[in-house]
């Protein structure tokens, strides 16, 4: 059960970060344009899976359905994955809403996603980084730990075959262990 619920949640964040960069760069095209910041640009940040239902619903609904198939079905649903999803639904966001209009802030609005976009595959991969490195810290403590109990059993077993061996002969003293 947890496990369905953690990849729910792997989906619906993938949904939801993809679809709020593609909202981003929409208002950034819109700000280029000549609008003034107001309330309604922070509500459609909040609201950004919304921005989905546009011209282009189709294609939105083929690409939710197929990131929830593979958050949910995947053996081990990668960073890459999350990704890729988050990456296609806010081109979804953005072709929907960005194709018309000026240049300038057409071709502002899709700067910004692209920079966006690079930038949360950089986060991203750095996260990841991050917890293969905290991970690699991590078995190297436990295999250091490891080598000390090994070193800890030898010194055990040799000091108990130690006091198991008889006692050495005084020298000169012939001993006949054929007896």
């Amino acid at each position: 059960m947890g496990s369905i619920f953690k990849r729910l949640l792997y989906f619906a964040s993938a949904i939801w970060l993809g679809c709020a960069l593609g909202v981003v760069a929409l208002i950034v095209s819109w700000l280029v344009a000549g609008q003034t910041p107001d309330f309604e640009m922070f509500v459609l940040i909040c609201l950004a899976p919304l921005a989905l239902l546009n011209g282009w619903i189709a294609l939105n609904f083929l690409t939710v359905a197929i990131g929830l198939a593979y958050s949910v079905r995947a053996v081990d649903p990668s960073y890459k994955g999350w990704m890729i999803l988050a990456g296609v639904a806010s081109l979804g966001v953005k072709l929907g809403w960005g194709l018309s209009g000026k240049w300038l802030p057409m071709a502002a609005g899709w700067v910004s996603w692209l920079v966006l976009l690079a930038m949360m595959g950089a986060g991203v991969w750095l996260l990841c980084q991050y917890f293969i490195a905290r991970w690699a810290h991590h078995l190297m403590e436990v295999q250091a730990e490891t080598a000390g109990r090994g070193i800890e059993r030898e010194e055990i077993v040799r000091a108990k075959l130690e006091a198991t061996r008889p006692p050495e002969a005084p020298p000169g003293v012939i001993v006949d262990l054929k007896r």
